[in-house]
């Protein structure tokens, strides 16, 4: 009798819980667009606490930047870490961005690191691109740059600007990988056709130091991920 009556208070449960979570993070977006920040820091955490990850992200975002609240960046760092902890990708990435950039206090390297890391192995191009510059500068984990380019491989793969720029520079000056101008310049090609001045600029210098079968070459690479791209390939 008593499974009965639970079974269907049980689904009707699960049917709610979904919009609930919605609702909640939508009515903090709401509350904060019309200027009641109180409210949408109450509707936020009643989403993260609910396991909608986004509400305690845009909790750490408020106190981060300082919208609607004091600046703290210490409790933006205790929003973030409750959602990073749960692998919320985004927050993962800023903890990590405040524990290198910290205010009033000496960076935590290690724990930048390893933070980005975790965002990067989600697939966030820019913990990517921060993580191979941590294995290129050694600051955090050991220096590698042959690791370092992996992870600038993997943002750029993905269409980020200064991880295209790092392979372009690896590459032309034998940074974690053999000197190799014609992808060196491929690199450049890719970040100039996002209209990037500097990208602009170095393809120019390079197209006087290359020879007209590197150019070729280069310009073939970048025509080919380009098509790549475009299939989804």
């Amino acid at each position: 009798m008593h499974a009965l009556v639970r079974w269907p208070l049980l689904l009707a449960c699960l049917t709610v819980t979904p919009l609930v979570l919605a609702d909640d993070y939508a009515a903090g977006e709401k509350a904060y667009e019309d200027g009641d920040s109180t409210a949408a820091r109450e509707y936020w955490k009643n989403a993260g606490a609910a396991g909608n990850l986004r509400g305690y992200y845009r909790l750490g975002q408020l106190y981060e930047d300082g919208r609607g609240v004091p600046q703290d960046h210490a409790e933006a760092q205790r929003w973030y870490r409750k959602a990073a902890e749960q692998e919320h990708g985004p927050s993962q990435l800023r903890l990590a961005f405040l524990y290198e950039y910290p205010v009033g206090q000496a960076p935590d390297y290690k724990a930048a690191a390893d933070w980005y890391e975790r965002a990067a192995e989600q697939g966030l191009p820019e913990a990517q691109h921060n993580l191979a510059s941590v294995y290129q500068n050694g600051r955090g984990r050991d220096a590698d740059p042959e690791r370092a380019v992996d992870y600038y491989h993997r943002a750029a793969e993905q269409g980020h600007l200064p991880a295209k720029l790092a392979l372009a520079h690896a590459y032309s000056e034998g940074l974690g990988v053999e000197v190799d101008l014609a992808e060196g310049y491929k690199w450049v090609l890719l970040a100039s056709d996002e209209g990037f001045r500097m990208a602009r600029l170095l393809e120019s210098t390079l197209a006087r130091e290359l020879t007209e079968e590197q150019l070729r070459d280069g310009r073939r690479a970048a025509e080919r991920w380009r098509q790549r791209r475009a299939t989804g390939r």
